[in-house]
């Protein structure tokens, strides 16, 4: 992932696991005055927190939404959603046990330097340490794309289903939701969100 967009200059070279610790000010778009909206009326002052954003703006009543959006010059709860440093505060997090700076590392060298929308749009195997046999059991659970992997809600899988994909993504299938071929996949589909703005 490209850092220098999601962060202010002087945090380009912070590694992610201190990013997801640091005060919401060090992402690209939020400010001093935005850092103190955000801090007062969702209650998140640092990246770590900006993971339940869209919980805490859903709960809003219209007068909080109102200043908050004004903070953040939109006008709508659906715009504020869709604010780019939403979705790169949510990649770092995502990213961060993985120290992925660079999300080439994540892919297979024929897709490394595409955009996040492009990436989106790949072939399931092409994602480091998806090969044929895997990318099959996917491809028959209805999982054909990096997209497709980033947006699978496990919680609406069948059994035999959840069992075959946990099975195919080595991770137990109660932990099947933090498997980091899915919180890999699910960084991109955020990232190809805020990069289609």
């Amino acid at each position: 992932m490209d850092i220098n967009k999601a962060v202010d200059s002087k945090y380009e070279k912070s590694n992610l696991s201190a990013l997801v610790n640091t005060s919401v000010e060090a992402l690209e778009g939020v400010g001093p005055n935005t850092a103190k909206v955000l801090k007062e009326i969702v209650g998140i002052d640092v990246i770590r927190e900006m993971q339940y954003f869209n919980m805490k703006v859903a709960k809003l009543d219209d007068e909080k939404t109102a200043k908050l959006a004004a903070a953040f010059s939109v006008k709508t709860k659906e715009e504020l959603l869709a604010l780019p440093f939403v979705a790169w505060s949510k990649a770092i997090v995502t990213l961060a046990p993985y120290e992925r700076l660079n999300i080439n590392d994540a892919l297979d060298r024929e897709v490394e330097g595409k955009g996040f929308v492009a990436l989106t749009k790949e072939k399931v195997e092409m994602l480091e340490g998806i090969g044929p046999a895997k990318a099959k059991v996917l491809t028959d659970a209805g999982i054909k794309t990096i997209g497709d992997l980033g947006k699978l809600d496990v919680s609406k899988l069948s059994d035999e289903s959840a069992t075959a994909i946990a099975k195919a993504l080595g991770s137990p299938k109660e932990d099947l939701a933090k498997s980091s071929f899915i919180a890999i996949s699910a960084s991109i589909v955020a990232l190809a969100t805020a990069e289609g703005k």
